[in-house]
């Protein structure tokens, strides 16, 4: 009798054993929010046919727990997505419980702030999420990178819903400013500019001074240390204004839609009385970062 349950018992097991990792593909745009329900805080928007990876088997009110190219995970809800067999293309593996970069990504941890966390000082659910975005310590692996135009990430129009905060990409620029970042709650509110952001102008040709041409990326402070100890290279913001300013540079990382600046972009707020630059959209962190010739004409 007792075999004859045990036997049961591990049949019932096998079958409530997970199958072999699947993963998601979005069939339009998706939301992408921090928790299974459709009021809570949104962490990103998937443009159509962009592939995650699924964490766990199980729909949760309607919703699929979902991990980000970035490592953030987030909760999509199913009828946005289509599932398919098997682990995310190009990925080695099905789902890991923490994100691991990629073959060539570099990696920023050891280099972070030990007295401010990823979050920052905040306790708003929504700007902590967006301050875990700002410190990102994992470069996007090489292979994920995607050379994009800087006048397809300043195209006029509410842009809102056009890029992802999954994508990794390289963008090539001429430098029309460079400033120190303001006290955000990201470095929680660090006063020192060694430990604030430093933001980066970027415009399409040297005369495109105007506001609603101006794409802004952005050095964070644990990619200043990672780059100053492993490169040798200084990007502190006095360094980098008489490195690059007035000059042709190609960056890459991880793009990021800025929620603060809505009101102070063209593109989101176009008749606003505050505006300096195009479009919300940033490249933040900068995980690389040289001085190229100027693009041929």
């Amino acid at each position: 009798m007792r075999a004859g349950r045990l036997t049961f018992l591990l049949a019932l097991c096998l079958l409530a054993a997970p199958a072999s990792a699947d993963y998601l593909k979005t069939s339009r745009t998706a939301v992408v929010r921090q928790e299974h329900e459709s009021g809570s805080t949104e962490v990103a928007r998937l443009p159509k046919g962009e592939a995650v990876a699924l964490i766990g088997s199980r729909q949760s009110a309607g919703y699929y727990h979902v991990r980000l190219a970035d490592g953030a995970d987030g909760w999509v809800y199913r009828t946005f997505v289509r599932r398919f067999p098997g682990p995310l293309p190009g990925a080695s593996g099905g789902e890991t419980e923490s994100p691991t970069p990629g073959a060539g990504a570099l990696d920023a941890s050891a280099f972070a702030p030990s007295d401010c966390p990823p979050e920052g000082d905040t306790q708003l659910p929504q700007l902590r999420e967006l301050n875990r975005l700002k410190n990102r310590v994992i470069g996007p692996a090489p292979s994920a990178v995607v050379g994009t135009p800087i006048e397809d990430l300043v195209y006029p129009g509410d842009d809102r819903t056009r890029w992802s905060t999954g994508r990794a990409v390289e963008v090539v620029g001429y430098v029309h400013d460079v400033k120190v970042g303001g006290i955000e709650t990201c470095n929680c509110r660090a006063k020192d500019a060694e430990e604030r952001d430093t933001h980066i102008e970027l415009v399409q040709t040297p005369e495109a001074t105007d506001v609603d041409e101006r794409l802004v990326v952005e050095v964070t402070p644990t990619w200043r240390r990672f780059m100053r100890t492993t490169r040798g290279v200084d990007w502190s913001t006095a360094a980098l204004k008489g490195s690059i300013l007035g000059k042709w540079v190609k960056v890459r990382g991880w793009l990021l839609f800025d929620t603060q600046h809505v009101q102070n972009a063209t593109n989101t707020n176009p008749d606003g009385s505050n505006l300096w630059r195009a479009t919300c959209w940033e490249v933040h962190p900068i995980t690389g970062l040289d001085v190229v010739a100027a693009p041929v004409q």
